[in-house]
């Protein structure tokens, strides 16, 4: 993500660096879809994802219009929640359904395609193999558009050898580096225009 930020904006959206930065968002689609599952208190992730969507806007506005990332993760976790709470509830099917048009319509980072991910790798969560036909068939679909997402399919490589477990808690760390990096660049950007 890093890489891919600095070779969009700094060095003048330099294609190597943006390949490298395709790896970045299917894993994070199957970190948000994982730990939805996982998570004891889907509440609390929400909001910490909301607040760190807010926190993360202002240094992604100056950089990139839209909406950052972190809310196409909001509306990802929304898609899964109102999935796993049912259809058999009128209200569940009209919040998904209501859930994808915001992905058409706000202007969040990789827009509907980047919702669908997470939703995909919720719904195929227990088999790697449709996970990772889920995102090839989704490049293909978007290649038009974004032709580039087709490099994300890599992400699997580092995918498939991830062992489920939990790491050390240090995810206060990479919800805070995104901001931090994006004003840092901003600030870059600012200096050597």
């Amino acid at each position: 993500m890093f890489v891919d930020h600095v070779s969009f904006i700094l060095l003048n959206n330099n294609i190597f660096g943006r390949i490298v930065g395709r790896l970045a968002f299917p894993i994070f689609a199957y970190l948000i879809a994982t730990n939805f599952s996982r998570t004891s208190n889907k509440e609390k992730y929400f909001i910490r994802l909301l607040i760190f969507a807010f926190l993360s806007q202002l240094p992604f506005h100056f950089l990139i219009h839209g909406l950052n990332i972190f809310f196409t993760l909001c509306l990802g976790f929304l898609c899964c929640y109102y999935w796993q709470e049912g259809f058999e509830k009128l209200f569940n099917l009209l919040c998904f359904s209501f859930v994808l048009l915001l992905s058409f319509f706000l202007h969040v980072d990789y827009g509907f395609y980047g919702v669908a991910l997470v939703f995909l790798f919720y719904i195929f969560r227990n088999s790697f193999l449709k996970q990772f036909i889920s995102l090839l068939i989704l490049d293909i679909i978007f290649y038009v558009y974004m032709p580039l997402e087709m490099f994300g399919i890599l992400a699997f490589i580092p995918l498939y050898f991830y062992n489920n477990r939990k790491g050390k808690s240090l995810k206060y760390v990479f919800y805070v580096f995104y901001p931090i990096h994006l004003f840092l660049i901003f600030l870059v950007f600012r200096f050597f225009k």
